[in-house]
C-alpha cells in the first residue's frame, strides 16, 4: 500500500460503524501473525467506531505534520 511504501503522508482511517470494517481489522492482524505484514507498516491504519475518533486521529496527524514543518521534530 502506499501507506507501508511511504507513498502517504496522511492517516489511512476506516470509519468502522456498527463493526462494518471489522473483517478487515482482522485480515490485516492476520497478515501480521503470518509474516506478510508487520506492525510498523500498518502504523498509520485506523479504526474508528466514531466521528470523534476520526477528528482524534486527524489532529494527531495534522500536529505532527506541524512539528516536522516548523522543524521541532527531524526525520
Amino acid at each position: 500500500s502506499k501507506l507501508s511504501l511511504n507513498q502517504l503522508s496522511a492517516p489511512c482511517i476506516f470509519y468502522n460503524l456498527n463493526g462494518y470494517y471489522d473483517s478487515i481489522k482482522e485480515f490485516l492482524s492476520h497478515m501480521v501473525a503470518m509474516g506478510l505484514s508487520t506492525n510498523e507498516r500498518q502504523k498509520d491504519i485506523y479504526f474508528a467506531s466514531d466521528l470523534t475518533e476520526v477528528v482524534a486521529v486527524l489532529s494527531i496527524s495534522r500536529m505532527f505534520c506541524w512539528y516536522i514543518r516548523t522543524g521541532i521534530i527531524k526525520i
